[in-house]
């Protein structure tokens, strides 16, 4: 799916993944708020998951809480607690999963995880990375997770044992987000909104 992170400039990443179905690019100043990605063409997650109307899914507060936005009406509405900080990364897979990384940026925690769209709970799969600063999540029409390094590395991720495989380096560090578009083409932004394009075989 595709997402699109933002940052308070004082609780660090926020992360919003968005379902509607246009092309969105946004790399600018809106309320003074720093706009760190980009968004896609978002497919429609599955029927069991979705909710009426359109809706985005925002973490907050450093990553400890869930939130719903509806896009028609823009109003917020904290779904509840992760259980975690640090949950940044966010992609949807096409059977409608939020997937995100819990603890981030601490090397012995870091780890795959799901969220609950009900409550807002989010479940570690698997085990530790064991790496840190992972920040960048985003899955393929196919349902592949891909991850992005703070340092520059890209990593598949096993969706079943939460492990990464080290593909390649990107060759810029400070990566915030990740977007295919609707023609298979994986975009990401860097921390000064430079956008590039990543091939996910090589990095």
């Amino acid at each position: 799916m595709r997402d699109l992170s933002i940052s308070s400039g004082t609780g660090g990443p926020w992360r919003v993944i968005a379902r509607f179905g246009v092309l969105l690019s946004i790399l600018a100043l809106l309320a003074g708020v720093a706009i760190l990605a980009l968004a896609g063409v978002i497919r429609p997650v599955s029927t069991t998951t979705a909710t009426t109307g359109n809706d985005a899914w925002t973490t907050g507060g450093n990553g400890t809480t869930l939130a719903r936005i509806d896009l028609k009406t823009g109003i917020a509405a904290t779904v509840g607690f992760s259980g975690f900080s640090q949950t940044w990364a966010a992609a949807f897979t096409p059977d409608g999963t939020l997937w995100t990384i819990t603890n981030g940026f601490t090397i012995s925690l870091s780890n795959l995880a799901t969220f609950n769209l009900s409550t807002g709970a989010a479940t570690n799969v698997g085990s530790p990375m064991g790496t840190s600063n992972v920040i960048a999540l985003e899955a393929d029409a196919a349902g592949n997770l891909y991850a992005g390094g703070f340092n520059g590395s890209f990593y598949s991720v096993n969706k079943s044992t939460g492990q990464l495989t080290f593909i390649g380096n990107m060759g810029f560090p400070s990566v915030m987000d990740f977007a295919f578009d609707s023609s298979g083409t994986l975009w990401a932004v860097d921390g000064c909104n430079r956008l590039y394009t990543v091939n996910p075989a090589t990095g």
